[in-house]
């Protein structure tokens, strides 16, 4: 599963660097799936940016 993948140590390396780029300038993660609460970057978020600020662009 995903959320296994997340553990790798490539994995976090790359958090790192997404959270260091956002820390710098405004940024976003984009997602085009469905139903909003499946959306992989969701759970990126709250394994690595517990506190980070989500929108979600559909009703």
């Amino acid at each position: 599963m995903y959320e296994h993948q997340l553990e790798l140590p490539e994995a976090q390396a790359q958090a790192a660097m997404m959270l260091a780029l956002a820390g710098e300038l405004p940024s976003a993660l984009l997602c085009y799936e469905r139903n909003p609460s499946h959306c992989h970057r969701r759970l990126l978020l709250q394994a690595v940016a517990a506190g980070a600020h989500v929108v979600d662009l559909l009703p």
